[in-house]
């Protein structure tokens, strides 16, 4: 079997991509059957436009706490370690399938320049401490995606100019949080799909 990574891309006006990067064992081949009849959905998926992102304190839950910056791209990269299991005793060397040793969440954002009392980018990027970050995107039932980021910290801190307005350019890796009991440890991100109803931002 295959294990492997996948990076996450939205910019402004366009939809998100999904980059895939998967490594494994080469198993024997058969041509399999050709597929029937093959339906093009006529769903499209929807822009970086009209998006719900909010960042928090991982301390306080509650929404009267998140701030809404002003962002024109957002990434995270899902990164696998990916290892085989090596054995002499095989005639290829390898033994069982590919596993993942090991994993980090990472990712970058660029908010326009506020006020720190608006948000306090800086004294978080200063102090090593966490915050939330939730993303939606689209609004249509079956075509509605959230995306929670529970503790985030960021790892890097650059200027950047937006048509004449100052941003940062943000990045940052992803951490488990347990705070309040509810979030694992493991749940660095999580995504959801929604398919019978849209998420309400």
């Amino acid at each position: 079997g295959c294990r492997g990574s996948v990076t996450f891309t939205a910019n402004l006006g366009e939809p998100m991509y999904m980059d895939f990067e998967f490594r494994g064992l080469i198993s024997s081949i058969a041509d399999g059957a050709l597929s029937g009849t093959v339906t093009p959905t006529a769903v499209v998926p929807p822009s970086f436009l009209e998006i719900g992102y909010t960042v928090g304190r991982d301390t306080d839950l509650t929404v009267s706490d998140e701030h809404e910056p002003c962002i024109n791209s957002w990434s995270l990269e899902y990164r696998n370690e990916i290892s085989i299991e090596r054995c002499a005793a095989s005639t290829d060397g390898t033994r069982g399938a590919a596993f993942a040793s090991g994993r980090s969440v990472t990712g970058s954002f660029d908010p326009s320049v506020r006020p720190e009392n608006s948000y306090p980018f800086l004294d978080l990027y200063r102090n090593g401490e966490t915050f939330r970050q939730r993303l939606t995107l689209g609004s249509t039932a079956g075509n509605s995606f959230h995306m929670s980021v529970p503790a985030t910290q960021l790892t890097s801190e650059g200027a950047g100019d937006r048509n004449g307005l100052a941003t940062r350019d943000l990045q940052w890796s992803a951490s488990g949080r347990n705070y309040d009991a509810v979030d694992g440890e493991d749940r660095e991100f999580t995504l959801s799909y929604h398919q019978a109803s849209a998420f309400t931002r």
